[in-house]
C-alpha cells in the first residue's frame, strides 16, 4: 500500500515517522528525569548519591556558613545526606499559620557528583547536615559557625571550623584540622605513613589519643598553655625550647630566635604528626 502512495504523500508519512521517533526519544528519558525527581523529592531531607565509580574511593566537599556537620563511614559505595531539607518544628510555625499544610520547601541544598566527586551545596540558611559515606572516603569539610563531628573514616580528612568544634572518633588516613575558636578531641586508629598530619587551634584545647601502635614524629607547640604526653608512650624528646642563631645583621650583632616547640619521638618515630595552639593546652594520650 506504501508503494502506492504518490511522492508527496510518501514525503510526508516519512516526515511524520521521523518527527515521532524524535519525540519518542526527548519524551522517554524526560520521564525517567521525571521519575528520579519524585523518588529523591519523597523525602526533601535525604538524598542518595551513586558514584560514578563505585569500588574507588570518594572525594566528599561541602563548605558552609552556618551549622554543624556530621559524616559518618560506613561499609558502603553511596554517599548518603540526610538533612538536605530543613526539619520545621512546631514551634517554628508562625502562630497566624498553625493548622496550616506548608507548600514551600524549607530546604536548599543541593549535590553534585563528577567522576566519584561528590559536592554538596548547602545554601546560605543555617542547617545541620549528616552524611555518611563510604570509609575510604577524602573529606574536606569547611563551616563559619558551627560543629565538625567525624567518624569511622579511614581515608583522608581535611576540617576547618572557625567558630565551633572538632570531634573525631575512630578516624585515619591523612589527617588535618583546624578549628580558630573551638578545642578538637580526636581519637586516632592510624595513619598514613607517607603523609603528614596538623592539630591546630587559634583558641582552644588540643585533645588526641593515638592508637598504641602508631609510630610518629611528634612537633607540639602551645604558647599559651600545656602540654601533656601520657607515661605510657616511649617518647624521646629531640629538642626542647632551643634557641638557634642566624648569620651577622649588618651592624654586627646575631640574631637569636627561640625555639618553643617540643619535638620528640613515640615508637621509634615514623610520620610527621604536628600540634599547635596559641591558647590552649595540648593533650596526647595512648590509646589501645
Amino acid at each position: 500500500m506504501f508503494c502506492e502512495m504518490g511522492p508527496n504523500m510518501k514525503m510526508r508519512i516519512t516526515k511524520l515517522y521521523r518527527l515521532t521517533l524524535v519525540l519518542s526519544l526527548a519524551v522517554v528519558p524526560a520521564l525517567i528525569r521525571a521519575q528520579t525527581t519524585r523518588e529523591q523529592s519523597a523525602d526533601p531531607n535525604r538524598v542518595v548519591v551513586r558514584l560514578s565509580h563505585p569500588s574507588q574511593p570518594a572525594r566528599i566537599r561541602l563548605q558552609m556558613l552556618a551549622g554543624s556537620i556530621h559524616v559518618q563511614g560506613y561499609n558502603g559505595n553511596e554517599v548518603i545526606i540526610e538533612g538536605a531539607g530543613e526539619r520545621i518544628a512546631e514551634g517554628d510555625v508562625p502562630s497566624e499559620a498553625r493548622g496550616m499544610r506548608r507548600l514551600s520547601q524549607p530546604g536548599d541544598v543541593s549535590v553534585d557528583e563528577d567522576n566519584n566527586v561528590v559536592t554538596i551545596h548547602p545554601g546560605f540558611k543555617p542547617t545541620n547536615i549528616d552524611v555518611r559515606v563510604p570509609a575510604s572516603s577524602m573529606v574536606s569539610l569547611k563551616t563559619l559557625a558551627g560543629n565538625i563531628r567525624v567518624q569511622g573514616v579511614v581515608g583522608e580528612l581535611d576540617l576547618e571550623s572557625t567558630n565551633g568544634r572538632i570531634i573525631l572518633d575512630q578516624v585515619g588516613g591523612s589527617l588535618v584540622a583546624h578549628a580558630l575558636n573551638g578545642t578538637i578531641t580526636a581519637n586516632v586508629v592510624r595513619l598514613d605513613p607517607d603523609k603528614p598530619s596538623s592539630f591546630s587551634t587559634l583558641n582552644g584545647r588540643i585533645e588526641v589519643t593515638l592508637s598504641s601502635g602508631i609510630h610518629a614524629n611528634l612537633n607540639m607547640r602551645s604558647d599559651q598553655g600545656d602540654i601533656y604526653l601520657d607515661q605510657g608512650f616511649d617518647f624521646k624528646p629531640l629538642v626542647n625550647s632551643s634557641g638557634s642563631a642566624s648569620k651577622s645583621e649588618p651592624d654586627g650583632m646575631v640574631k637569636l630566635k627561640m625555639d618553643k616547640t617540643i619535638h620528640g619521638t613515640i615508637n621509634g618515630g615514623g610520620v610527621e604528626i604536628n600540634f599547635r595552639s596559641f591558647n590552649g593546652s595540648i593533650l596526647v594520650h595512648k590509646g589501645k
